[in-house]
């Protein structure tokens, strides 16, 4: 047992060193806000959706690869300077107003599949509970294009983007 343990543990240092090894070298597009310590940090292949300052459109895509030298990042439809990148949106922020609307119609269709059920087992329907039910329906589907709207990065004067090279420096020669 004491001899497979050794083994076991023999093959896990060689594997992780391995590992190390290969995840050195990292480029990273940075998201920085000015006067905040918190960043956002975008790897390569990570998805997003960028709005170039030329276009009035979102392209959702993904990052393929970072030039450091020439300040440019590589995406599926082509490359672009990171300063004629406008605009920016997480996944996460492209999926906000559909979570809003999608948890409000649920709630709302909570609400008006009780209402029959009380109009069956009473004679006079209660007005407030369907008004609500309604009301919240309708104030799901008006937030949608609202937080689709307002919700991303606008770069400019206050948001930037950097590219960043995260990778060890390499050890000095010492004979």
């Amino acid at each position: 047992m004491n001899i497979q343990f050794n083994r076991i543990l023999f093959l896990w240092i060689i594997l992780s060193g391995c590992v190390i090894q290969t995840c050195t070298a990292q480029k990273v597009v940075q998201l920085e806000t000015r006067g905040k310590i918190r960043t956002q940090k975008f790897f390569m292949g990570e998805e997003l959706s960028v709005m170039l300052d030329s276009e009035d459109f979102w392209r959702h895509t993904r990052v393929l690869d970072i030039d450091l030298d020439e300040q440019t990042i590589e995406f599926e439809y082509g490359s672009a300077h990171i300063n004629e990148i406008g605009a920016i949106k997480t996944p996460a922020q492209r999926a906000r107003g559909k979570n809003w609307r999608n948890k409000l119609l649920l709630s709302s269709a909570g609400f008006l599949i009780y209402a029959p059920l009380e109009i069956i087992y009473q004679d006079d329907p209660n007005w407030p509970l369907i008004a609500g039910g309604l009301g919240l329906g309708v104030v799901g589907v008006i937030l949608k294009p609202i937080f689709d709207q307002f919700s991303k990065h606008n770069l400019g004067k206050r948001k930037r983007l950097r590219l960043l090279d995260l990778s060890l420096p390499d050890e000095p020669y010492r004979p």
